[in-house]
């Protein structure tokens, strides 16, 4: 287990090598606390939860992402609901894309942290709550830039990640026949990044390599929701053709 190090000062009797250690341990720690929303000088200003309240000052915390903002912008968003004209502030202040660019960074990290896992998923679940509104998925919809960031989402190793992305995109499916295709886009999107033969691979590949039940369901749902949510029937004939 690793040696715990305290906040007091270092002890200058020690040699010059053992304080470095301990200053770096100190260090070590001092980054890990800061990158899920902990510092001693909290007391010192406003706080998280007091410059939530603004949407435009929600944006500006987004662009140092930690464990704490996303909690603290994922209650603001349930209790937005009530107040939709907060959520649009948001979307027009581009929050919905700066969640979407935190995603990226933290998906295409060569190396991944549990940190970077808890991250990833409190992103995804901020994304999820703005989709949960008709103003969050017109948003969307009538904006095909997202098409990549959603594709891009899926670019993970996180199954929890995946599973919400793909959520979304059954969300999506099933609001309009726009979202149907969008879905469809981002698969082939994803094929076409992935070098893939068919654009559902990533579909049957992902259930094929799970033992997780609730995956697997969540897997199956979308593969129903854009057979069932073609509008034209020979496109959906086709589509289901393609699953086999």
């Amino acid at each position: 287990m690793e040696e715990s190090v305290s906040d007091s000062e270092v002890d200058f009797h020690k040699s010059e090598y053992e304080q470095h250690k301990v200053g770096s341990k100190r260090w070590n720690y001092a980054v890990r606390r800061q990158s899920i929303g902990w510092s001693p000088y909290q007391g010192a200003g406003p706080s998280i939860h007091d410059s939530i309240s603004q949407p435009e000052c929600v944006v500006e915390l987004l662009k140092s992402p930690s464990v704490q903002i996303y909690s603290t912008l994922k209650r603001k968003l349930l209790k937005a609901r009530s107040n939709p004209e907060w959520i649009l502030q948001f979307l027009h202040h581009d929050g919905l894309e700066l969640l979407f660019e935190s995603l990226d960074e933290i998906c295409c990290q060569k190396t991944s942290s549990f940190l970077d896992s808890i991250l990833q998923v409190g992103c995804v679940e901020c994304i999820k709550i703005i989709m949960d509104t008709s103003i969050g998925l017109d948003y969307v919809v009538e904006n095909s830039d997202f098409i990549p960031k959603f594709a891009s989402a899926l670019n993970t190793d996180n199954e929890a990640t995946k599973k919400q992305v793909f959520e979304l995109l059954s969300a999506l499916c099933v609001y309009s026949k726009d979202g149907t295709h969008y879905a469809l886009e981002t698969l082939a999107h994803l094929q076409k990044h992935r070098k893939q033969n068919y654009r559902f691979s990533t579909l049957i590949d992902e259930l094929r390599n799970t033992d997780n039940t609730d995956y697997k369901t969540i897997l199956l749902q979308l593969i129903n929701c854009i057979i069932i949510y073609t509008e034209k029937v020979e496109d959906r004939i086709r589509t289901r053709n393609e699953f086999f």
